[in-house]
């Protein structure tokens, strides 16, 4: 915080965050882990698709 009382601007709060490693790291893992969670939502679905009986497949995936 400082002294003034007044907030600091979001992009200077960006990038004092994004200098620290540890922080790169952390927001690089979410990233990956954000697209695997997305892949294996998109996976459950198409799978559900493929086996579900053709008269029917909507019950299965919605």
């Amino acid at each position: 915080m400082s002294t003034s009382g007044r907030a600091r601007p979001v992009a200077l709060c960006s990038t004092a965050l994004l200098r620290d490693s540890r922080a790169r790291r952390l927001l690089a893992g979410l990233a990956v882990s954000s697209l695997g969670d997305g892949m294996s939502i998109v996976t459950i679905a198409w799978l559900a698709l493929a086996i579900a009986p053709s008269g029917d497949a909507g019950v299965y995936v919605g």
